[in-house]
């Protein structure tokens, strides 16, 4: 299976839901692995500006 990273603006709602619909749509994931993914990408906090 290919590894895909994604960069992503965590306080882009547009880009998160865009992520979230891949994931829900990836045919080679298992049921668990969407949900896992979309509970981490739920979980995304903004870095603080240094």
């Amino acid at each position: 299976m290919d590894i895909v990273k994604f960069t992503i603006d965590p306080c882009n709602e547009e880009e998160r839901e865009a992520l979230l619909k891949e994931i829900r749509e990836h045919g080679a994931l298992s049921e668990a692995e969407k949900q896992q993914l979309s509970e981490e990408l739920k979980q995304l906090q903004p870095e603080a500006a240094p």
